[in-house]
């Protein structure tokens, strides 16, 4: 490691996280993008790590927090292990942060409301497709199959 490039890499590592917060993972792929070599792009890294400028679990903790009411619980565990949180930190974040059931049941409303605007219309093939978006933005079959079949009671009461 030449002592330019390790200072370098420290002053693109403090210049990234001005901008944003980055996951560990986050920063050292920004860092070898920008021409660092592993060395320095480690050094860099453990430097702002010793400032407390780059937290892992600060940042899954402000991820979950911004996903409530957006996402599902599911969607924001992969997305943060998409982005190199360990899943022992991504456990502790979503314990803290994640509110009660109650709060996903009523996002889960909420798309459901959105994606079918004339719930009374709903033919087996748009509920297959809507099923199916549910799934994928990480709500399990059973939980929207009870929740759609609530709110089409509803309607039909």
């Amino acid at each position: 490691m030449s002592e330019m490039n390790g200072k370098e890499a420290r002053l693109k590592a403090m210049r990234l996280l001005t901008a944003r917060d980055y996951t560990e993972r986050g920063l050292k792929n920004k860092l070898e993008h920008a021409g660092f070599g592993p060395e320095d792009t480690e050094s860099a890294v453990e430097y702002v790590k010793s400032f407390g400028y780059i937290d892992d679990f600060r940042y899954a903790v402000n991820y979950v927090r911004s996903s409530v009411g957006t996402r599902s619980r599911r969607e924001a565990e992969r997305k943060l292990l998409e982005k190199g949180i360990s899943p022992e930190l991504i456990a502790r974040a979503i314990l803290e942060e994640y509110p009660e059931d109650d709060a996903e049941d009523d996002l889960i409303r909420r798309l459901i409301h959105k994606k079918c605007r004339d719930l009374s219309s709903l033919d087996r093939a748009s509920r297959q497709k809507l099923l199916a978006y549910m799934f994928n933005k990480g709500f399990g079959t059973d939980r929207v199959n009870r929740i759609l079949d609530e709110e089409l009671l509803d309607i039909t009461s």
